[in-house]
């Protein structure tokens, strides 16, 4: 969804519904710190049924370490004067065990969930409790959201960029065809960075019970296969300038691939017109791999 210069994403709405959500269940069950369901519901929301998995389990463990430690440590004294050296004491047992649990991410938010539970002024068990069940709420509330409403769409958007780094890849194989050389490789780049990105939120679902089912051979399959091709495109660099110079086992794999008849012959010498076609025979027969895939993605 766009707004002039503005794009405002799903995941965006989807965070912004889980607040709204989270505020109203808070009213109605009359939580005192409806803060905590909101705060919860804003750092679960994430692009993945496995990082929103992930996020859970930081979230609870944060929480539940900080409400509990921060109300056992202010017990130890009531005295003023000792109260704050216990609260950088905290501090510091609550940063290092964050750091060697490797949740180093969450340790901001542990230190802040730790100080509020100790130095709260209204009673520390009633405060605690307020924040676990707040927390648990909006917790339940984000993942419900994220599942039900416009769930992350790993697989489709894993293909999609598939379909956009193929047409690339088409496009450029046709300049190594009919032109001196392959055209610039930047756009191509960074439709790979799209893929691989999509790639390893792919696989990081493996496990989740919404991708059962899933063959994950062929992502990987695709993943090798544009690879390869990318770099049979930076082999062939090496090659400029020539004319390309193409053996007739090439020339009917073009005629199938793109539907047209290659009728002129290059200047290669003998050894570069090898390393061009063994080069651009690689190329084809990937291409027409990638090509298979997709077909077969969209009958699925």
């Amino acid at each position: 969804m766009k707004f002039g210069p503005f794009s405002i994403g799903m995941r965006t709405i989807k965070t912004a519904l889980a607040v709204v959500l989270g505020l109203y269940l808070s009213y109605i069950l009359d939580l005192r710190a409806p803060i905590f369901t909101s705060i919860a519901s804003i750092t679960t929301m994430q692009p993945s049924f496995s990082d929103t998995s992930k996020a859970v389990k930081r979230r609870l463990f944060t929480c539940i370490f900080g409400v509990v430690f921060g109300y056992v440590l202010s017990k130890v004294t009531t005295n003023p004067y000792l109260m704050p050296i216990f609260a950088g004491l905290g501090v510091i047992v609550t940063i290092v065990l964050h750091q060697a649990t490797g949740l180093s991410d969450m340790t901001t938010l542990a230190v802040i969930v730790f100080v509020a539970s100790f130095a709260t002024k209204s009673d520390h068990m009633t405060y605690g409790i307020n924040r676990l069940i707040g927390t648990c709420l909006g917790v339940a509330i984000s993942v419900a959201v994220n599942v039900l409403i416009s769930s992350p769409k790993i697989h489709e958007n894993f293909y999609h960029s598939v379909t956009k780094a193929y047409d690339d890849i088409v496009d450029l194989t046709r300049a190594c065809i009919l032109l001196p050389y392959p055209t610039d490789l930047s756009q191509l780049e960074k439709d790979i960075d799209q893929v691989n990105k999509y790639y390893h939120l792919l696989d990081e679902e493996l496990n989740s019970p919404f991708y059962s089912g899933k063959d994950f051979k062929v992502p990987h399959a695709i993943i090798d296969l544009i690879n390869e091709i990318y770099l049979r495109f930076q082999l062939l660099e090496e090659l400029k300038p020539f004319l390309p110079t193409i053996s007739e086992e090439n020339k009917k794999i073009i005629e199938d691939l793109f539907s047209y008849t290659v009728i002129f012959q290059g200047a290669l010498r003998k050894e570069e017109a090898a390393v061009y076609n063994y080069h651009i025979h690689t190329i084809l027969r990937d291409v027409s791999r990638i090509k298979d895939f997709i077909q077969k993605d969209k009958k699925a």
